[in-house]
């Protein structure tokens, strides 16, 4: 028989057992919505996600999920979060995922999340960080997608994410740095999609890329950059789509992109695609290629 009150802790009663009070069984997390009025969300002591998404909070104190013994998946999106302190999370053993997404956080200490070895995800898009250190995710070995997009921030250093061997997932798009050096990008073999649209970037090297042989998605859409020098995706056998619109680029040469057997959808602008001056070359061309295949530029490659 259980009975709960609506003020106080309930009391659960097992047959042949001793009585043990509810209040033991149930966590009740406090928080402060966007207009200061405090609120309470009740959830079983065993249980594994967290879900606190959309609930109108600007103000919580994560030390209250130390009473959980298996977090795994905490969701704070679709909040008024401005800044929230991680440092309980040290103390979250087991945490696989933490939705930021959707607050208004200006700024975010990642260090905690160093200690969690089994972290995979990590969303913080649509904030309002203006810079954001990431050193500390070079501990985040499990680490397999990082969202930051729809932020402002001006500058990053990816640096450390060379360390986060499992990183499938990486969305920087949307957001105002005019300049990102992608070489460490050269030591994610696992990487798979990689965005950078509407990102005001002038100038992007390429290279790194050849070395993400897991590649399957680009999204380049409407940078700033003069010249796209493509050559290095002819090493990503597993392109799939590529997306270079918007881009005001007077000439672009894809003709390394008939080396992408896998290639599906390539989105360009046609003004971009010169005529050919002379007959293409006899080659099967990719999917995504085929269609405009004749007014491809054909150029030699060593």
């Amino acid at each position: 028989m259980k009975v709960k009150y609506s003020k106080g802790p309930y009391i659960t009663f097992k047959l042949g057992t001793n009585w043990e009070r509810g209040c033991d069984m149930e966590v009740r997390i406090s928080y402060l919505n966007h207009i200061n009025r405090r609120y309470e969300k009740a959830f079983d002591v065993d249980e594994t996600f967290i879900d606190l998404s959309g609930l109108g909070i600007s103000k919580i104190n994560l030390a209250q999920l130390n009473r959980f013994s298996d977090i795994r998946k905490i969701d704070l999106s679709e909040n008024y979060i401005t800044e929230i302190d991680l440092g309980p999370l040290v103390r979250a053993d087991h945490l696989e995922e933490l939705n930021l997404g959707m607050n208004q956080l200006t700024n975010v200490f990642l260090a905690p999340l160093g200690r969690c070895d089994n972290l995979r995800i990590l969303d913080l898009h649509n904030n309002a960080l203006d810079s954001i250190y990431l050193s500390p995710l070079a501990m985040c070995t499990a680490l397999r997608d990082l969202r930051l997009h729809r932020n402002l921030i001006e500058e990053i250093n990816i640096a450390p994410l060379a360390h986060c061997k499992s990183l499938e997932y990486l969305r920087l798009d949307r957001n105002p740095f005019i300049e990102i050096d992608l070489n460490p990008l050269s030591k994610l073999k696992n990487l798979r999609e990689l965005f950078l649209e509407y990102c005001p970037i002038l100038l992007l090297e390429l290279d790194p890329i050849a070395e993400c042989e897991s590649l399957e998605g680009l999204w380049l859409r409407k940078l700033r950059v003069w010249d796209f020098e493509l050559n290095p995706l002819q090493h990503c056998k597993n392109l799939k789509w590529l997306d270079l619109s918007e881009n005001k680029v007077p000439f672009i040469e894809v003709t390394a992109l008939f080396h992408c057997p896998k290639l599906q959808r390539i989105v360009i602008d046609v003004s971009n695609i010169p005529t050919a001056s002379t007959k293409v070359r006899s080659i099967k061309a990719p999917p995504g290629l085929d269609k405009i295949r004749d007014r491809i530029y054909w150029k030699d490659f060593t």
